[in-house]
């Protein structure tokens, strides 16, 4: 009920001095809960990630007891629900497209969902970038066409894949070290190697690729940086970023892409093919 005394008097229905200290008093604290709220959170989402990354499973049991909590105990249901809504919002996009089937030593991998040792059994992400130690090798299906890429050591990888209807496609990116793939390809689906001068588009093919770099040593290597492909069943199309060349190898042919555009074309032979031998 509002009072207004005299009825001829005039009253002053402003905010007093006290008002305007309560109201700046008010909104500091609506700032400072806000900003804690905002801090809170973040800590939660990165606890709870760092949680999924090492231990799925625990992560799983952790968040029932956080819905758990919400039930039992009111008073602090709304910090749950906050933290549970910024753990959804934040989650990032997972593209699964493989998944690790053999891991020998150092295997290492840096991406959007996960980023540390790759273990048997694990996925594999669109945008991982794989690298391998020294005597280290790793081998994952592609679940979409069920090819087989295999990384061996001291190699540097990345993996993409693109799921676009009209378009669908896998790549490899090398950026050092060797590959080989045995692909089971779909119809209007490719798979492109990429590497530092090189494209190659494969054809239902089992091939083998390698970056080599200035000091390697290997066969018919001048000491420049260059890239090779072996191609032991199948066909696959090799473009030279250099000089916009491009040629058709078959299987049983090696071909060897160089720095200045232009191609060298070799019989596979032992010497090209020992270095493939994977960890027993």
């Amino acid at each position: 009920m509002l009072y207004l005394g005299n009825l001829g008097r005039k009253e002053n229905f402003g905010p007093k001095t006290g008002d305007k200290n309560r109201v700046k008093t008010v909104k500091k604290n609506d700032k400072t809960l806000s900003s804690f709220v905002s801090h809170t959170c973040l800590k939660i989402q990165k606890f709870i990630y760092s949680i999924q990354e090492h231990k799925p499973q625990l992560c799983v049991k952790l968040l029932c007891l956080l819905i758990l909590k919400m039930t039992i105990i009111p008073a602090i249901r709304p910090f749950f629900l906050l933290a549970l809504i910024s753990i959804a919002i934040g989650q990032p996009q997972k593209t699964n497209i493989g998944v690790c089937t053999q891991s020998v030593g150092e295997v290492q991998r840096k991406g959007n969902v996960r980023t540390g040792h790759i273990r048997k059994g694990e996925s594999i992400y669109h945008g991982d970038k794989i690298t391998t130690g020294k005597n280290a090798f790793i081998s994952f299906l592609i679940l979409e066409d069920r090819s087989v890429v295999k990384i061996f050591d001291n190699s540097v990888v990345k993996i993409f894949s693109d799921k676009k209807p009209k378009k669908p496609k896998t790549e490899v990116a090398i950026f050092g070290g060797r590959v080989s793939a045995e692909i089971n390809k779909k119809k209007n689906r490719e798979f492109i190697v990429n590497t530092p001068v090189s494209i190659a588009s494969v054809k239902g093919t089992y091939f083998l690729a390698e970056h080599r770099t200035m000091d390697h040593h290997g066969p018919h290597h001048q000491g420049i940086s260059d890239c090779v492909f072996s191609i032991m069943t199948g066909l696959l199309e090799v473009e030279n970023t250099v000089s916009g060349k491009s040629v058709l190898v078959k299987d049983g042919k090696t071909v060897i892409s160089l720095p200045d555009g232009d191609f060298q074309l070799f019989d596979t032979t032992d010497e090209f093919l020992n270095h493939y031998k994977e960890p027993e």
